[in-house]
């Protein structure tokens, strides 16, 4: 039966319901507290085909993040603090608002790593106005943080702006060579590394044995308590072998895949990055059966002195 407003009967119904509107309070003030509680935790993560240790010297490097990371875009500007084997502990500032965050690289496989951001905002009170303003706070940080993920998988992504040069694969060639070395105290130059290419090629041409393949060559550090400081290997490949003699011998080299990059600069410039050739061999977990060299890939007894060198770096690999 329906009442009129203004009815004794209504007032009693309404008095025996008197529960519903507080409890409906308690549920909406409820439902506001779990979905905004007073302590937010933000968790971002990004699934990178770019192994473990490319992402690791990038954000090493960090004097040099201005070339890849503009943050005139981002709500807080971000700085490393500090590391620990793979966990990297991040300052987000702005203006007088900072917060630390944690950036972790794990590694998947050999050539994917997944990057994982995890912050936890300071508990505030339970005023929903306070709760709120904590909540837009994580807002911008959680956007800064996708954006500081997407650029450096970015970044990671790009083998050359990473190592300075795009390495790729192919097969052995040359499987015999005629060798020497030299023991310097400094890296050689242009004179020395000539004198031997020649020696090997008059030595090859007296023996009857042909060649017109690229010479290699290798550098090798000596110990500490060595009276020289390096060994240089010069190696020319050849299509017969031919008996040794004095310190000119045959080498071999095992049929397979090689590792490779093309980088042109002058010879200082070429010894400084044969060691970052070396890292990306690491980096990426190829496992090796013979030491790295160098490949010279044009001439440069026809060219100017000032000419850059052409080289190949050559890692064989499986």
């Amino acid at each position: 039966m329906l009442y009129p407003p203004n009815s004794a009967n209504f007032e009693k119904v309404m008095k025996k319901k008197w529960w519903i509107p507080v409890i409906s309070a308690i549920v909406l003030g409820a439902g506001f507290y779990v979905l905004f509680p007073a302590r937010t935790v933000i968790i971002e993560s990004i699934k990178s085909p770019v192994n473990e240790g490319a992402v690791i010297r990038i954000l090493q490097q960090n004097k040099d993040w201005s070339t890849w990371l503009d943050t005139s875009y981002m709500d807080y500007q971000v700085r490393l603090r500090g590391s620990e084997v793979a966990n990297y502990f991040f300052e987000f500032t702005q203006k007088q608002d900072t917060q630390f965050a944690l950036l972790k690289v794990i590694p998947l496989s050999r050539d994917t790593s997944m990057l994982v951001w995890e912050t936890r905002l300071p508990e505030v009170s339970i005023s929903p106005a306070a709760i709120i303003k904590n909540r837009k706070r994580a807002k911008a940080l959680q956007q800064t943080m996708i954006a500081f993920l997407e650029k450096l998988e970015k970044l990671a992504s790009d083998t050359r702006k990473v190592y300075g040069f795009a390495p790729f694969m192919e097969k052995v060639r040359d499987t015999a060579f005629l060798s020497t070395t030299i023991k310097l105290n400094t890296l050689p130059d242009q004179s020395i590394i000539y004198k031997l290419v020649n020696k090997l090629e008059q030595y090859a041409k007296s023996q009857g044995v042909f060649t017109n393949r690229e010479p290699i060559f290798n550098v090798l550090e000596q110990p500490a308590n060595a009276q020289m400081k390096y060994l240089l290997m010069i190696a020319i490949p050849i299509e017969q072998v031919a008996p040794a003699m004095g310190d000119i011998v045959v080498k071999r080299m095992i049929t397979g895949n090689l590792l490779v990059a093309d980088v042109e600069g002058t010879l200082p410039e070429i010894f400084k990055r044969f060691p970052v050739f070396q890292l990306y061999k690491e980096d990426n977990g190829f496992i090796s059966p013979a030491i790295p060299y160098i490949q010279i890939r044009k001439d440069h007894r026809l060219l100017p002195e000032n000419e850059p060198w052409e080289m190949r770096f050559c890692y064989p690999v499986f």
